[in-house]
């Protein structure tokens, strides 16, 4: 392998012949992205070699940024007290996190609370230095650092699909039983909902296991114990990650994970496990600190996922059906639709009506819309549908009760 990276001048992955072109659909969303910020292209070669296990060995090909006679060979990052290391470069590739230290700058001296620093390396000598990112203008002798910095970003995102892609395709190809999205989400759900959640670092410090370990635990050993109320938390989130938060233009990190991992086929790694559990955890949370949106008697418009349709009857339409909503954030609101067809769960739909009241179910903040037309999340919209009012209830059950 080593041999053959030499001769290919890069790195080489191995990846799954049958992920191979979504993965490059991954890549060349990333090299759009890096084409309008004016960066170097990003691209991923099939070398047209396969392994014995018929996976596909691929190379990534993206110049890792240059100024002032330093490339740009990592990201460095501390979440919790924990140092990760996000290579841009080759040069990256070989830095171990233990040897970098949290929130250390090079250039001026100082630890601070940083969250990232860049390890920098020198062309001619292979020289390294951490710099903060304050200080990288500084550094590279008041050179402007941003689109540097951009590009960098975008190739340690490649690199990290193709770790992804490859890790997948080796637990699959070695036959460890790893867990795959749906089963693996189910249990996380039970032991969180039964002893919430603890991070694996968090778990460490404690002397605990992780909730991710509990999880995977629980579907090797006792793989009957979720109930239906696991089950729905599970898909619930899941949907979440794969329908708003797929869709949402200013999604953080954590949450382009989260789109990445829910939509991942077959087995899962450990990195990927712990993802899903966190996933659960702060769906669940977000939840449960829905905040009412807008002022009653106000025009709202958002992009809402259909979590629940209940029909019920009524005096004056025969028929409502009770839309229970969220939108990105896992706002919840809910819609009494009296007209046209009704909604099906698992839409994603682009709303705009008029906020009714605010309620409650439980201490949940809930917010009650009505007079909405909805269309397609980017599509046309409907002719607008009415919706029962709170002077309009004409049964107990058609009342708002969470």
């Amino acid at each position: 392998m080593r041999a053959f990276e030499k001769a290919a001048g890069a790195r080489v992955y191995r990846v799954a012949a049958g992920a191979l072109e979504e993965l490059r659909q991954r890549i060349e969303s990333l090299d759009r992205r890096a084409a309008r910020l004016g960066c170097e292209p990003i691209r991923l070669r099939d070398t047209g070699e396969r392994d014995r296990n018929g996976n596909a060995l691929v190379v990534l090909h993206g110049r890792a940024p240059a100024l002032a006679g330093w490339s740009l060979a990592a990201i460095v990052e501390c979440h919790a007290g924990k140092v990760s290391v996000r290579p841009v470069s080759d040069a990256g590739e070989r830095l171990a996190a233990e040897t970098l230290a949290r929130g250390w700058c090079e250039h001026c001296g100082l630890r601070r609370r940083r969250t990232r620093t860049f390890v920098v390396v020198h062309l001619a000598t292979g020289e390294t230095r951490q710099v903060g990112s304050g200080c990288l203008r500084d550094f590279l002798g008041r050179q402007d650092p941003e689109r540097a910095c951009r590009q960098a970003e975008r190739l340690a995102l490649a690199r990290e699909q193709l770790e992804c892609a490859q890790q997948t395709s080796t637990t699959q190809s070695t036959g460890r039983g790893e867990a795959a999205v749906e089963s693996l989400a189910v249990h996380a759900a039970h032991v969180i909902r039964a002893d919430g959640w603890v991070a694996r670092a968090r778990a460490h410090e404690r002397g605990v296991v992780a909730s991710a370990d509990r999880a995977r635990q629980s579907l090797e050993r006792t793989p009957d114990a979720p109930g239906p109320d696991d089950r729905a938390l599970a898909q619930a989130a899941l949907r979440w990650a794969r329908t708003l938060l797929a869709s949402k233009p200013d999604a953080t990190r954590f949450e382009r994970e989260a789109v990445a991992v829910a939509g991942a086929e077959g087995a899962l790694g450990r990195r990927e496990q712990g993802l899903v559990c966190a996933l659960i955890a702060v769906y669940r949370q977000r939840r449960a600190r829905s905040r009412h949106l807008a002022q009653p008697g106000t025009r709202l418009e958002t992009t809402v996922l259909v979590e629940r349709v209940t029909p019920r009857r009524s005096h004056r339409y025969g028929t409502v059906y009770r839309c229970e909503l969220i939108d990105a954030d896992v706002n919840r609101l809910v819609w009494w639709q009296t007209g046209d067809s009704p909604l099906r769960a698992g839409q994603v739909i682009a709303l705009v009506g008029r906020v009714e009241r605010h309620t409650r179910f439980g201490d949940t903040p809930v917010t009650v819309v009505s007079h909405c037309r909805t269309r397609r999340a980017g599509g046309r919209a409907d002719k607008e549908t009415s919706a029962v009012t709170g002077s309009d209830k004409a049964t107990p059950e058609e009342a708002w009760h969470g």
